[in-house]
C-alpha cells in the first residue's frame, strides 16, 4: 500500500512522493487550461500541457514505486493514486513498456470541460492533456524507462461527445529532453502558526479540521464532488510549470507585452477559483457548521476563508490589514508558485510570478465586500459578472516577490478605478 502523503504544518504543504499536492476545483482547472490552450497560435501550448504533466508524475511515481517490484502491483498503485487524487478512473492493464491503449468513461478534465463549456468540435483536440502526460510519465516509472521515452495521444474524448476517453501510449520517435520536477522546491518554514488579533476565527482549529477530512476520489467514478465543485488534489508543480512556461514562451514572442497578457490570464484564473471554490466553501454546510459560529463581522468572513486556504496546501496565507475602501494587504510564506519558480530558473527576475494568489485575494475581496457571499447567492455566470466585472470591484496585484529577491510574496488589493 502506497502512503497517501503527509501534511506539513510548518509550511502548509501536502507532500506525497516528493511532490507537493494541492486542492483546486474543476472551474479553475479547465479555465486555466483553456487560457493556456488559446495561446497555441503563438507558442507550443499543447506540448507545455502534456510534458509538464509527464515530468511531475514521473518524478513522483519513481519515488512511490521504489519499494514495489511486481509490475501488476505497480500499476495498481498508480491507478489507486489517480483515483485518490480525483482525476477519475484509469486502467493500465493494456499498457506495456512499449506502449498500449486504454479507455475510461470518467476523466476529470473531459467531464469538467463538458460540464462548464459544453461539447468541443470534432476537429478539435481532446482536452485531457494532463492525463496524457500522466500516462506517459507513470508508464515510464512503472517500467523504469528514462523520462521522455514515451508520449500519449488522445484519440477519443468525452468533451467531444464520445462515450469514453481513449489514449494511445507509444514510444517517441526521438526521446524528448524533459526536465526533472522541482519537487518540494525552495520552500520556507514558519516557527509559529499565525493567529490574528481582533477575530474569534480559530485559524489552527479550522486547518486541523479540514486537513483531517477524508477527501478523495470515489470508488465509483474517481471524482471528488465536494463544496458544490469537483475537486482535485493536483500537482502544485504542474500548475507552476504550465504557467511559467507559458509566460516565458509568450515573452519570447511578444516581450513584456507577452508577460502582461499571460499574467492577466493567470490572475483571471485565480478569480475563477476564488469565486467557485472559495465561494462554494463559504456557502457550504461545513462552513455553516464549523466556521459560521465564529463570525461576528464582515472581516471575520475574510479571516475564515484565509484560514480555509491554509488547508489547501497553497502555503501560509496571512492578512496584513483589512481596509476595503483604502487597501487590504496579504502575505504568503512558502507559496507553491514561488517555491517552484525559485527552484527552477527564475531568480531576481524583473516581473512578479505569483499570479494565482494575486487573483485569489482580489476574488475573496470581491465575494465579501463587493458582492455579499453571506446571502448565499447562486454562484453562476451572471453573479460572477456582477461581482467581478462591475464598477467598484476589487483588483489585486503583487507588490513584493520572492522571485525578485524579497523575503515574502506580498499582495495589495484595492478598489478598481472607475470604469
Amino acid at each position: 500500500m502506497v502512503k497517501q502523503g503527509e501534511y506539513l504544518l510548518d509550511r502548509n504543504a501536502f507532500i506525497k512522493g516528493g511532490e507537493p499536492m494541492i486542492f483546486h476545483c474543476h472551474h479553475y482547472n479547465v479555465f486555466l487550461q483553456m487560457s493556456i490552450e488559446e495561446t497555441k497560435e503563438y507558442i507550443d501550448a499543447v506540448t507545455i500541457l502534456k510534458d509538464s504533466g509527464q515530468e511531475v508524475v514521473y518524478a513522483q511515481m519513481k519515488n512511490l514505486l521504489a519499494d514495489i517490484s511486481d509490475i501488476h502491483d505497480r500499476k495498481r498503485a498508480v491507478q489507486d493514486h489517480y483515483r485518490w487524487a480525483g482525476f477519475g478512473l484509469i486502467d493500465l492493464n493494456g499498457i506495456e513498456a512499449e506502449g498500449g491503449t486504454t479507455q475510461t468513461n470518467s476523466e476529470h478534465y473531459a467531464s469538467s470541460w463538458k460540464m462548464k463549456f459544453g461539447l468541443r468540435k470534432e476537429d478539435e483536440n481532446g482536452v485531457s492533456y494532463f492525463t496524457c502526460g500522466f500516462l506517459a510519465g507513470a508508464t515510464e516509472a512503472i517500467y523504469n524507462l528514462p523520462l521522455g521515452t514515451l508520449e500519449t495521444e488522445q484519440t477519443k474524448c468525452l468533451s467531444k461527445g464520445h462515450d469514453v476517453c481513449e489514449f494511445v501510449v507509444k514510444q517517441r520517435a526521438t526521446p524528448a529532453d524533459l526536465d526533472e520536477s522541482p519537487g518540494e522546491g525552495e520552500y520556507q518554514t514558519i516557527s509559529k502558526y499565525p493567529q490574528p488579533k481582533g477575530t474569534d476565527v480559530n485559524y489552527a482549529g479550522i486547518r486541523e479540521a479540514l486537513i483531517n477530512m477524508p477527501i478523495e476520489g470515489s470508488e465509483d467514478d474517481g471524482l471528488i464532488n465536494a463544496f458544490g465543485v469537483v475537486l482535485t488534489r493536483h500537482y502544485a508543480n504542474y500548475y507552476a510549470l504550465i504557467s511559467l512556461r507559458t509566460m516565458l514562451s509568450m515573452e519570447a514572442v511578444f516581450q513584456e507585452a507577452g508577460v502582461s497578457i499571460v499574467r492577466d490570464l493567470l490572475r483571471e484564473a485565480g478569480h475563477v477559483c476564488a469565486f467557485n471554490t472559495l465561494g462554494g466553501i463559504m456557502e457550504s454546510n461545513e462552513w455553516e457548521a464549523m466556521i459560521q459560529p465564529m463570525i461576528k463581522t464582515k472581516d471575520d468572513w475574510t479571516h475564515g476563508i484565509i484560514a480555509v486556504c491554509n488547508a489547501m496546501g497553497w502555503g501560509v496565507f496571512e492578512i496584513g490589514t483589512i481596509r476595503p475602501e483604502e487597501q487590504t494587504l496579504f502575505r504568503v510564506t512558502s507559496g507553491y508558485e514561488s517555491n517552484a519558480y525559485k527552484k527552477l530558473y527564475i531568480e531576481n527576475t524583473h516581473y512578479t510570478t505569483a499570479c494565482f494568489a494575486a487573483g485569489a485575494f482580489a476574488g475573496i475581496m470581491n465575494l465579501i465586500y463587493h458582492g455579499d457571499i453571506s446571502t448565499k447567492p447562486e454562484l453562476n455566470e451572471s453573479y460572477y459578472n456582477q461581482t467581478f466585472k462591475t464598477r467598484g470591484r476589487f483588483d489585486g496585484g503583487q507588490v513584493k516577490a520572492r522571485t525578485m529577491g524579497d523575503e515574502f510574496d506580498n499582495f495589495r488589493v484595492v478598489r478598481a478605478k472607475e470604469m
